[in-house]
């Protein structure tokens, strides 16, 4: 077998890790994304160790990672004699039975808080240790100065897919139609309990990943990552139904058979390969190019291992991450972020703040927002006595149900805009609008007084004040009827709406030719109202046989409806 030839950054890692070492009496730890050869870093490091004559412990949380890296070791000539590679468990049950480690390497060590590997790194206090992790992070925030002095860091995701070393990412984040994210509760760990994310998904999602996954990564070999061996079941189960070579494995799953189904996949024999949290750390297939995620987490290692697991790299090839449960929101990063990990190391974080993720609202592509793909429409001149309006950031963002599509539609509405643009399909995925309470209303000092639409109020506001005769969209129409009876805002004719649902038949109705509303605008509405089409349906045949038309062009729709509607 020919050795590994380490890459620059690689070997500029073995480099800095070896100086380190030797100004540190507890260890360093290394940390370089998923995917970027840590095994390779540590097999030289273990060659280097073993050719001076010293003992190498080698431990990890995970049997088959065990195996990986024994591969790892022989391929690099590391001389196994002077080797112990056991999982982290077998280890802390045969202290003072093992030769003594000259050096103590762990991967994954992100697990390394757990008491297990506190026991082996008592017993061997005094020999130094080595620490590899994509993400030093702890769900109880905890650092890991106790555990290493000093990290050495390696290149960012977004340099290693630059220079060819990760395949470039499409993420998209369509959340599954019936995702009831309030459902879920944390467990005492930190992370989501099974029986709550059993609640929040519900029993009918199969179909809705299967026909997102052909949508998105149709014919692309896929990874599946569950929450539960039943849900994971079910999705292979669904898939299989579908025609697609799907199966599940899990870690009950007999090592013979485990070993064949993996084989397989790597083989191309299965395109769809469903588990629950057995293929993240250490599992390597170049050409899987899709990572499916349901299994909704807070953990930020849970998510990197599993997001990154199709970003392997092959020439010509754009890894798809589907989202379905919204992780990247929720945790407010992508696999490409440059996340400060000296914070993480350290244990300061308690109070993180979430970066600039964007969501397309129209093709569920998830990014980072930046300053190139900003700008800024003033779409309301200030009254003359009011100052100028700066053009600031406003962070938080415009509610997604029914976000314009056009900057005219903006300019209808008059406001002050900041337009986000999609980096995939160019329309505007965020619109941050900034509302005056009143035109006319000012501080003392002459300044504009401004009502942030984000808020509950302020969104109500926003909706009132529009313009019915602008829009066909049926929820927008709906929702500014709504916002008009909450606040009690008449209409222009001075009727107060009482009920939204016949004003919205009405408007539409009085739009179109026949008097009649689309089944396909209908059944928006229903969804928007989350509603049965039946019911929505009953109410607008009540509607159009109750509501009389007379001269199209002068109907004052206001004045000409029953005063059952109000």
């Amino acid at each position: 077998m020919t050795m590994y030839k380490l890459f620059d950054y690689q070997q500029k890692m073995v480099n800095e890790a070896r100086q380190k070492l030797a100004h540190n009496d507890k260890g360093v730890m290394l940390i370089s994304p998923a995917g970027s050869g840590k095994s390779v870093v540590i097999a030289e490091i273990a060659r280097l160790t073993t050719e001076r004559g010293n003992r190498v412990l080698f431990m990890v949380h995970r049997k088959e990672l065990i195996e990986q890296m024994t591969e790892s070791f022989k391929q690099q000539d590391v001389d196994m004699n002077l080797c112990t590679l056991m999982t982290v468990r077998r280890v802390a049950n045969r202290l003072g039975k093992l030769p003594k480690p000259g050096i103590i390497i762990t991967d994954e060590t992100h697990h390394s808080r757990a008491k297990s590997y506190q026991k082996v790194y008592d017993y061997y206090s005094d020999v130094p240790r080595l620490g590899f992790t994509a993400s030093p992070w702890r769900m109880n925030h905890k650092g890991f100065t106790d555990i290493y002095d000093d990290y050495v860091e390696g290149p960012t995701v977004q340099w290693l897919i630059k220079h060819d070393h990760l395949a470039p990412f499409h993420y998209y984040s369509p959340v599954l139609t019936d995702f009831k994210s309030d459902k879920l509760k944390t467990n005492s760990a930190g992370d989501f309990t099974e029986s709550s994310i059993d609640e929040a998904l519900g029993k009918t999602i199969f179909g809705d990943v299967y026909q997102k996954w052909q949508k998105y990564a149709k014919g692309q070999k896929t990874i599946i990552y569950c929450h539960s061996i039943e849900y994971s079941k079910s999705v292979a189960d669904y898939f299989t139904k579908q025609g697609v070579k799907a199966v599940h494995v899990d870690s009950k799953t007999p090592s013979a058979e485990r070993d064949q189904i993996m084989q397989d996949f790597k083989d191309g024999k299965i395109l769809v390969l469903c588990n629950v949290d057995l293929i993240s750390e250490g599992f390597n297939v170049p050409d899987c190019s899709c990572s499916l995620l349901i299994r909704p987490t807070k953990s930020l290692v849970i998510f990197i291992q599993q997001s990154m697991r199709c970003m392997r790299y092959v020439p010509g090839k754009t890894a798809t991450i589907l989202d379905m449960v919204g992780n990247a929101i929720r945790l407010g990063t992508i696999p490409n972020d440059d996340i400060n990990w000296d914070d993480y190391f350290h244990g300061k974080y308690e109070n993180e703040q979430v970066p600039g993720i964007v969501t397309c609202p129209y093709c569920y592509n998830v990014f980072f927002r930046k300053d190139v793909n900003r700008y800024y429409v003033v779409l309301r001149e200030p009254a003359k006595e009011g100052k100028e309006i700066e053009k600031e950031d406003i962070d938080e963002e415009l509610p997604k149900e029914s976000p314009p599509k056009k900057l005219e539609d903006l300019r209808r509405q008059r406001l002050l805009a900041r337009v986000v643009e999609c980096e995939q399909c160019g329309n505007p995925a965020e619109i941050v609008l900034s509302l005056p309470m009143s035109q006319n209303n000012h501080k003392g000092k002459g300044e504009a007084e401004y009502q942030d639409i984000n808020t509950s109020e302020g969104r109500k506001r926003w909706l009132a004040q529009l313009s019915t005769s602008h829009t066909r969209n049926i929820a927008r129409i709906y929702d500014i009827f709504t916002a008009r009876k909450e606040l009690g805002i008449p209409n222009s004719s001075g009727k107060q709406v009482n009920n939204p649902l016949f004003s919205t038949f009405s408007v539409l109705m009085h739009k179109s030719s026949k008097h009649t509303i689309s089944e396909k605008k209908l059944h928006q509405l229903a969804d928007h109202l989350e509603k049965d089409y039946a019911y929505v349906h009953g109410q607008y045949v009540w509607a159009s046989n109750n509501w009389h038309f007379e001269d199209h062009d002068q109907l004052d729709l206001t004045t000409q409806l029953s005063k059952d509607f109000y």
